[in-house]
């Protein structure tokens, strides 16, 4: 009976390790700014990453996704980002694109298999109508 009582508690203890080293990231985008270049569109996403799990994770490359397409990042903090267990990072991100997009969707490429993140209504702040886009040129 000891035995059987010993098997199923290393059964469910070894269940809890797999749930708690799943990945479980979160990414919280706290501004867009959109900036209006000649014939292309840039946007500096201002997110949070946590890790939720207690292992690390990092993050080694980031996408927004619009109409099936992936728009890569041309400038960021320096990939890959690592987070420790149960840490977060503030991170900043540039995308460059041809068109207008509402940066809904991102795919996170981490060493635990990729992540897809849906924003629900982002706001995004049109700088060239807030400031002189001279100054960023």
């Amino acid at each position: 009976m000891e035995t059987i009582i010993g098997i199923l508690g290393d059964f469910i203890k070894s269940i809890f390790n797999i749930l708690g080293n799943r990945k479980k990231v979160k990414l919280s985008i706290i501004q867009i700014d959109m900036f209006r270049l000649a014939n292309k569109f840039e946007y500096q996403v201002n997110a949070i990453i946590e890790n939720h799990s207690n292992l690390p994770i990092s993050i080694t490359n980031m996408y927004a996704i619009f109409n099936k397409s992936k728009y890569a990042v041309i400038k960021s903090v320096k990939f890959p980002i690592n987070i420790p267990a149960f840490e977060a990072k503030n991170v900043v991100i540039v995308f460059r694109v041809q068109n207008e997009l509402d940066m809904k969707t991102y795919k996170l490429c981490t060493t635990r298999g990729n992540i897809k993140a849906k924003l629900y209504n982002p706001t995004i702040i049109d700088i060239s109508k807030e400031r002189n886009l001279a100054q960023y040129l």
